[in-house]
């Protein structure tokens, strides 16, 4: 039986929008974020699902949440799942949104894997 495997993003987070920095795993979705994952959930009405799995982060447990219920699975958290974490929360914790947005773009524009701060 051929199986599909769905790569689901995250919906929309306070980190998207520009909120106040917490650690990374901390994020969690927006009103909207919450709203995209009801709207995958419908997209996805009609497909057999066996599994879900969500990294360590917050907002994509939240994002897993309506699945979980719809189909009456528990997500398995794997950590190998977890988003690259570049810049320390240290470095983040007391700078403007915008400082931040310039240093997750020079981040970006490095475009190496063992990029650290």
């Amino acid at each position: 039986m051929l199986q599909t495997l769905y790569l689901i993003r995250h919906g929309e987070s306070t980190a998207n929008v520009g909120g106040a920095a917490v650690l990374d795993k901390l994020i969690e979705l927006t009103e909207r974020g919450q709203e995209q994952a009801q709207t995958l959930l419908q997209r996805l009405d009609g497909q057999h699902t066996t599994a879900i799995y969500t990294s360590e982060m917050r907002r994509t447990q939240q994002t897993a949440q309506a699945m979980c219920a719809r189909w009456q699975l528990s997500a398995q958290v794997l950590p190998c799942l977890n988003e690259m974490c570049p810049l320390d929360f240290a470095r983040i914790a007391d700078v403007s949104v915008e400082e931040r947005r310039r240093l997750a773009q020079d981040y970006w524009l490095q475009a190496a894997c063992d990029y650290q701060d």
